[in-house]
């Protein structure tokens, strides 16, 4: 049933993987550090849904039960405070600071942590930089680039990049392509159960 997004995902994961032994000396994730899973929209394809949903249909029943509920409850919570598309939230599936559904976790959960091109060629850097963790020493939030001078004073031996790593760039890449990927529609996690 998901043989083409799996396939999708293992040859993504080979290339992250690279991405983020180039960039270690940057990254300050850690198990056990779930910062990016404590406030975000986690905007989701339609098969990235579906592939969670079964994720989530194999999980021990009490488990299950737990996670529909605090997805109920942030449904009623958004629907409340402002039905935002945007509006922020934790992740239904992070459990004492651990995904419940890690191998199973969505584009934007496997990229965090790397700095991206957005879809009008900004760099858009992790959350966590701005609580002095990923790349926090060589960005500069005036210019919103990663500087070149910050970089030079750091000490780090790699140069800081960026990668194209937007959903927009992904969906369309030649991996896409030669996977026969087809993501759909595309919203905030919360909104699709």
């Amino acid at each position: 049933m998901f043989r083409d997004y799996e396939t999708f995902l293992c040859v993504l994961d080979k290339k992250l993987n690279g991405f983020f032994e180039n960039q270690k000396e940057y990254i300050c994730c850690h198990k056990g550090c779930s910062l990016c899973c404590k406030t975000g929209v986690y905007p989701i394809s339609e098969v990235e849904f579906l592939y969670i949903k079964y994720a989530l249909e194999r999980l021990p029943g009490d488990v299950r039960e737990n996670i529909l509920s605090k997805i109920k409850t942030l449904k009623v919570q958004k629907a409340a405070e402002s039905g935002d598309k945007n509006w922020t939230y934790v992740c239904p599936f992070l459990e004492e600071e651990k995904c419940l559904i890690y191998a199973f976790r969505p584009i934007v959960c496997r990229t965090f942590g790397l700095p991206y091109f957005d879809d009008n060629n900004k760099i858009k850097v992790p959350s966590c930089m701005f609580e002095g963790l990923n790349y926090s020493r060589v960005y500069d939030p005036q210019t919103g680039q990663l500087s070149d001078e910050k970089f030079r004073k750091s000490g780090y031996k790699s140069e800081p990049l960026a990668f194209n790593l937007s959903k927009k760039f992904l969906h369309h890449s030649k991996l896409a392509q030669l996977t026969n990927m087809h993501f759909g529609e595309e919203k905030a996690m919360i909104d699709w159960f």
